[in-house]
């Protein structure tokens, strides 16, 4: 919400200024408004998404609306400046008036707005959704919502334009105006900003992540592992609160990880019965099933029940650890022999794992390698949200799978200090080569761009507060300077 003020302000600008400045901000104001529709103009926005570089990483076109809130209210600063040059003129305080006739006008509307309306505000869909008695209560909250923001704006629009029009002619001096502008300004927008950051108590946001029984119990097991919600209770995102969940919701879904949910995770072609993938399950260390009934299965065992909430809480009992050597790799580069390798009961994630890319340590005879089984371990010795280390011995040169989903962009890993591969393992998980001997392991998120982005935002920030500084230094000097 940029302001009513603000936009009027910025239109100001545009319609009087004619500065290099100003056509140069109302174009890019118009050109990030039309990037905005995405689908809707497709012509320039198939362009930006074909041409030019990154753009396609944006989530949603409107996130280009950031630049127009900015330069909005660089527009908006030079229409208020320049309101303060125009006092007494007469071609401005003629113009003004008829402005403030029109947001008269405009607000006489708003207030006469529910006796004249008495149809729309509904919805493409509501008749599917909902009955008529909700419809027609969706439609009368609508309409107040509507007339209530309607006369909200409409009030501050003429408020504002009844103090440029005072000052215009002279019944109020610059200091009273700027001032009585700054405090509209900052009510339009703080009204309208408190709905979304004021809404939630604090004691509603604890009650809410308040711990469960079952929670409680999960929190007993001080090991790393995840736990897999089943049911309705997988897309939901309170468990991750207290816990490491394979389930959760996320609007923008990293591409692998959602293909593995669709195709293999559920799969049938795993089991026709109940259809649970357990190559998935087990592979991302779920070493806890939550499920709303029984499940009589021989890899489960009945940990937990919560009577009040009635949830089963499962211990699965062939859940790997968070990292593992195998015996044997697979090299598949078709990513649909991948899934369907992975939906197989013949495959073992704890004996084998799937590889993209030839690894030069290990010789691949008809797409399989084997290595030796000895007494190497794997032991997780340090865990947080940034940086895994583990503690390994590998009599021979080994594959270690670690049950983190592979994200090339910044995670880097380490043997005894020394950067190594991570290879994409059984579609979604990480892989390294471990070489003989007792190591040290380490896998961290070093992320290049976001230290640089970090030291440029800082960088900016200290450029803005001495701008505003020396801007403030400058304009007491050239007041004393006039006095």
């Amino acid at each position: 919400y940029m302001g009513i003020i603000i936009f009027f302000l910025a239109l100001i600008s545009m319609i009087y200024i004619r500065k290099r400045r100003v056509i140069l901000l109302t174009t890019v104001s118009v050109f990030a408004l039309v990037l905005s529709f995405g689908r809707h103009f497709p012509l320039l926005t198939n362009f930006m998404l074909d041409y030019f570089p990154a753009y396609n990483k944006f989530r949603v076109p409107a996130t280009i609306l950031i630049l127009l809130q900015f330069t909005i209210a660089l527009l908006s600063a030079l229409g208020l400046k320049f309101i303060t040059q125009k006092q007494g003129d007469p071609y401005y305080i003629k113009h003004f008036k008829k402005y403030l006739i029109a947001a008269v006008i405009l607000f006489i509307l708003m207030m006469a707005l529910p006796s004249m309306m008495s149809h729309g505000f509904i919805k493409d869909g509501d008749s599917t959704k909902y009955s008529r008695s909700t419809i027609k209560i969706l439609v009368q909250e609508r309409k107040d919502i509507f007339i209530k923001d309607g006369i909200r704006s409409a009030l501050f629009l003429l408020s504002f334009i009844a103090f440029a029009y005072g000052f215009l002619i002279k019944k109020m001096n610059k200091s009273i105006f700027l001032t009585l502008s700054l405090i509209l300004i900052v009510l339009d927008i703080t009204i309208m900003d408190k709905k979304f950051l004021t809404n939630i108590e604090p004691k509603k946001t604890v009650n809410k992540h308040k711990k469960t029984m079952v929670d409680k119990f999960l929190l007993q097991d001080k090991s790393i592992y995840r736990i897999y919600p089943l049911g309705s209770e997988f897309g939901d995102n309170k468990w991750t609160y207290y816990h490491q969940s394979i389930g959760g919701y996320h609007g923008a879904k990293l591409k692998r990880y959602n293909n593995i949910l669709q195709k293999a995770l559920n799969s049938k072609k795993y089991d026709t019965r109940i259809p649970i993938n357990w190559n998935i399950v087990n592979m991302l260390n779920a070493k806890y099933i939550i499920f709303d009934n029984r499940l009589p299965l021989p890899n489960l065992e009945l940990a937990y029940y919560d009577k009040r909430d009635k949830k089963f809480v499962y211990k699965n009992n062939s859940a790997l650890p968070r990292a593992w050597f195998v015996q044997n790799l697979f090299l598949i580069k078709n990513e649909d022999q991948i899934l369907s390798k992975l939906n197989t009961k013949s495959f073992n994630p704890a004996q084998s794992a799937i590889v993209e890319t030839d690894i030069p340590e290990f010789i691949f005879d008809k797409n399989i390698a084997t290595l030796k089984s000895d007494s190497s371990y794997v032991k997780l010795t340090s865990f947080s949200a940034n940086e895994l280390t583990f503690s390994v011995k590998a009599d021979t040169t080994k594959f270690m799978v670690i049950s983190e989903i592979y994200y090339p962009a910044g995670w880097k890993a380490f043997i005894d200090g020394k950067e190594t591969p991570i290879y994409q393992t059984n579609y979604i998980l990480r892989g390294i080569v471990v070489p003989q001997g007792k190591h040290n392991v380490e896998i961290k998120f070093i992320s290049d761009t976001y230290n640089l982005t970090g030291k440029l935002s800082l960088i900016g920030l200290l450029l803005s507060i001495l701008m505003l500084i020396g801007g403030v230094v400058m304009w007491f000097a050239k007041r004393g300077k006039s006095e």
